[in-house]
């Protein structure tokens, strides 16, 4: 119930807040579809009051679903939307762009790691002497 949007008084940032929140515990019950679906819910609410939103809100929720996807090992959708997130961030909330730029590079790095084909094994034999 408390995660019910069924109250119309909801703000937007309540609302999208709200959509976070269910898109979190979808995943955590594996239900990643719906996952995606609140979360892709909760920042169309933010496109529609674009004008004057709280940028801080669609950042948080950006970061949220990023951490989501880093999690399924999606690590390009995960570095694009931690890479969005950091730059709707202020200088107020620097600590906050610095920490999802690091989210952003250790995605990069996994999906480098994810798309470099393994080495090459050498064949070792044993000589005699």
């Amino acid at each position: 119930k408390s995660l019910s949007l069924k109250n119309d008084n909801l703000s937007p940032h309540q609302r999208a807040m709200t959509l976070c929140n269910i898109g979190i515990a979808h995943h955590k019950m594996r239900n990643y579809e719906e996952s995606d679906r609140n979360f892709n819910e909760a920042l169309s609410i933010q496109a529609d009051f674009n004008g004057g939103l709280n940028q801080a809100t669609l950042a948080a929720v950006k970061c949220k679903f990023a951490c989501m996807l880093y999690t399924r090992k999606l690590y390009l959708r995960a570095y694009n939307m931690f890479r969005e997130a950091a730059s709707l961030g202020s200088v107020e909330a620097s600590d906050f762009v610095d920490q999802c730029g690091s989210y952003a590079e250790s995605s990069r790095r996994n999906l480098m790691k994810a798309e470099r084909p393994p080495a090459p094994t050498k064949n070792i034999s044993a000589h005699k002497p």
